[in-house]
């Protein structure tokens, strides 16, 4: 059944005419008479029951209107998703995060922004180790990902762009001697054990970064999955923590923070894309960000 032997029927089921019909539709009603007959011919039923004087519709031809109508407005429907959806106003966007973006505000902030100019677009989250990110976002898994900018080695496919800086604090026991400190030096961590984010071997080099942080690489490491399990273990005594300033909103039992002064950089966050293979709903998304940002 073809989509314009419905319309041509809806046609001539709303004016009960053929002529008129075939003027709304701008045919000749000639070639109007012909679609409706094949259309029968289909479906193995009259429609229309005619005279040279009179159109009505026959039993079938009541029965399949309502059907035919349904027909109509689902076609009109997926044409309006379809424009909508080219047009990056309507799709899903895969967006992956780790501990920092969340606590950092930039992701729900991200979010609320992006929100408020396209509600349609459903948005999927899911929380990833960075390097999950960007392998997932070059075999196109992913869309988005917002990970901490560690100046590692960026893939040709990936686009990377800041999306804030915030400054360290070491979390620590309160029972640890350095919490009765109000300032914490790089120097005075140097025999410390340090508790690292590094969920996979692609993430090692967060060690890397905290050492550039520190000016020193730690001699004694712990490397732990996830952001609660670095400031569980630190809140234990296990070891401490360098931390974005950003995490000492997480209150969590027996912990304390001291800023870090003399550090060598910022924490800072990213936001990662693809180079080559961005939806129009992903593009979408990276303008409006980049415009609410401006």
């Amino acid at each position: 059944m073809e989509l314009r032997h419905v319309r041509y029927f809806l046609a001539v089921a709303e004016e009960m005419h053929f002529g008129r019909a075939a003027a709304s539709l701008n045919i000749a009603q000639p070639a109007l008479s012909i679609q409706i007959k094949a259309l029968e011919d289909e479906l193995g039923a009259v429609l229309f029951d005619r005279t040279s004087r009179h159109v009505a519709l026959s039993a079938v031809g009541r029965i399949f209107l309502p059907e035919a109508r349904k027909i109509m407005a689902q076609a009109n429907y997926a044409r309006l998703a379809a424009r909508r959806a080219a047009s990056g106003q309507l799709g899903v966007i895969r967006i992956g995060f780790v501990g920092n973006a969340f606590f950092s505000g930039a992701l729900s902030r991200d979010l609320r922004q992006f929100r408020k100019v396209y509600p349609a677009v459903t948005i999927d989250l899911v929380e990833l180790p960075p390097g999950a990110q960007a392998e997932q976002i070059i075999h196109q898994m992913l869309d988005i990902g917002y990970v901490p900018d560690f100046d590692d080695p960026q893939h040709p496919e990936i686009l990377r762009q800041k999306t804030g800086s915030w400054p360290f604090v070491v979390a620590l026991s309160p029972d640890h001697p350095l919490a009765a400190q109000d300032r914490i030096s790089p120097a005075g961590l140097r025999d410390e054990t340090f508790v690292i984010y590094a969920a996979s071997d692609t993430d090692r080099d967060h060690l890397a970064y905290i050492s550039a942080v520190l000016g020193y690489a730690p001699a004694h490491v712990v490397h732990v999955s996830n952001t609660l399990t670095v400031l569980t273990m630190a809140s234990a005594g296990l070891g401490v923590a360098v931390v974005p300033e950003t995490l000492a909103e997480i209150k969590i039992a027996d912990i304390c923070y001291r800023p870090l002064v003399g550090a060598r950089q910022m924490s800072r966050g990213a936001l990662l894309s693809s180079r080559y293979h961005a939806t129009p709903v992903v593009r979408s998304y990276l303008a409006e960000i980049a415009r609410a940002s401006s």
